[in-house]
């Protein structure tokens, strides 16, 4: 089972979730469950019309810290393969403690901290390269210009670590 951790909203609009739809996609394809975790409801109908399960925290989509209390134990208990999140609203605690429990990927576009984490996704032909810093020694990056990167990026279930560019 795959956990995808984003919002949508009138505020934030919906493009977190349909990045992620796109993904899940890929991975319903692999005959991998999927599961979206989402602060609110404002993201549940969509994600559900596209046939994906969502779990509510019922929790605010602007401070991930407060639903640690609530997602690690679910990360814990289902046996989870690894967690795609995507939210300006993470910390480098939040990545960290999800990366304890399980592999953890993160969409990035603001480059705001070295991610702990085995997977950055950053869609930006702007892509500051700052990140590779943590990780180029041992995975180099993975430069995409595609939007189905897991279709088309088999060394995608070979690497620990690595960096992938959509530009």
């Amino acid at each position: 089972m795959f956990y995808i951790r984003a919002d949508a909203n009138e505020i934030i609009g919906a493009g977190h979730i349909m990045r992620c739809i796109a993904v899940a996609a890929e991975l319903r394809k692999n005959l991998e469950e999927v599961v979206f975790i989402v602060a609110d409801q404002y993201g549940h109908g969509i994600v559900e019309s596209y046939g994906f399960k969502t779990l509510c925290l019922n929790s605010q989509w602007d401070n991930l810290e407060m639903e640690l209390g609530i997602i690690l134990p679910l990360v814990k208990e289902n046996h989870v393969k690894g967690i795609l999140v995507d939210s300006y609203y993470v910390t480098e605690n939040y990545l960290a403690e999800l990366h304890q429990c399980t592999r953890v990927a993160y969409i990035d576009d603001v480059d705001a901290f070295i991610y702990p984490v085995d997977l950055v996704v950053n869609y930006n032909i702007y892509a500051n390269i700052r990140q590779q810093s943590m990780i180029e020694l041992h995975f180099p990056p993975i430069l995409c210009y595609n939007h189905s990167i897991l279709a088309r990026v088999p060394a995608i279930r070979k690497c620990n670590s690595y960096i992938v560019h959509l530009a």
